[in-house]
Formats: structure tokens, C-alpha cells, sequence
């Protein structure tokens, strides 16, 4: 019984946060809502580029002082790449992957932070160490996106 009344103390926690945000003054909402939606297309025209290989299509979107930090599987100890560093993994992605894609699942804005859940896919054209050429590599990403003036200044995946 006592964890059914800890368990309903949790939901009521959750009730009210939920309504201390939705009481928020209905301009600051609305201006949130027209960041969002902006910081939004700007992603969403990242993806198009991305996946028609537009030459330095990356070149558009960031800020002068980007930085992408990777924590995924390919940099286990985290890595962090400023703007030119970047160019130069896109580089070497599209030398190794031709037909990469990515496909927005999801994605989520609050502010001027976007949380993306896409799908990644490419074929191996040249030999990437553990990966045969010709193998497709797929796998699901989330990437977190801080922007500031309509750019990205930071991505975290």
C-alpha cells in the first residue's frame, strides 16, 4: 500500500509540472512556438542537403564557433570537432559512405535546442576498418542541437 501512495505522491509531482508549464503567459509561448518552428525548417533543410549530397551543403547551417561533440560508438571517449575539423569528417563520411541518408524520425524543439531521432544509412564503398565494401550500414541517432541567431552553435550525438 505504501508503494501504491509513493507511486501516486510521483504522478501528482508530475501533474503539477506539467501545469506550471502549459500556465505559462501565452507570448512567451507564442514566441517560443515561432523560434521552434524556425530552428525546425533549418533542420529540416540540413536533412535535404545531406541527402542530396549538395557540395559543402554543411557550409549553411553553423555558426562560426560550432562544435559537435560524439559520444556514440565511433568515439567512446567523446570527441569534439570545431567547424573545419567537421568538413573534414564529412569528407571522409561521403568518401566512405557515397549514399548516405538520414531520416528524421522525430524531432522535438524547445527554444533554441532541437532534440533529433534520425535514421542513418549508407553503403560501404571503400574499406572502413570492421565494414566489407558493399556491406549497408543502418542504425538510429539522437542528435541535440543548440542554435543561436537561426545556426547551430553546438551538436551533441
Amino acid at each position: 500500500m505504501r508503494q501504491f501512495f509513493s507511486f501516486v505522491a510521483a504522478g501528482l509531482h508530475v501533474f503539477v509540472a506539467v501545469v506550471v508549464v502549459l500556465a505559462q503567459p501565452v507570448a512567451v509561448r507564442a514566441e517560443h512556438s515561432a523560434l521552434e518552428a524556425s530552428n525546425a525548417a533549418a533542420f529540416r533543410a540540413f536533412e535535404k542537403g545531406y541527402n542530396e549530397q549538395d557540395e559543402r551543403w554543411f557550409e549553411d547551417y553553423p555558426n562560426e564557433d560550432y562544435v559537435w561533440e560524439g559520444y556514440g560508438v565511433w568515439a567512446p571517449q567523446g570527441r569534439h570537432l570545431a567547424y573545419q575539423e567537421m568538413l573534414g569528417m564529412i569528407d571522409d563520411e561521403a568518401r566512405h559512405f557515397p549514399d548516405r541518408r538520414m531520416t528524421i524520425k522525430r524531432l522535438l524543439a524547445d527554444g533554441d535546442r532541437l532534440a533529433v531521432d534520425y535514421e542513418w544509412t549508407g553503403t560501404a564503398a571503400v574499406g572502413v576498418p570492421g565494414v566489407d565494401v558493399g556491406t549497408v550500414m543502418r542504425w538510429r541517432n539522437l542528435l541535440f542541437l543548440t542554435f543561436r541567431d537561426g545556426k547551430m552553435s553546438l551538436a551533441t550525438e
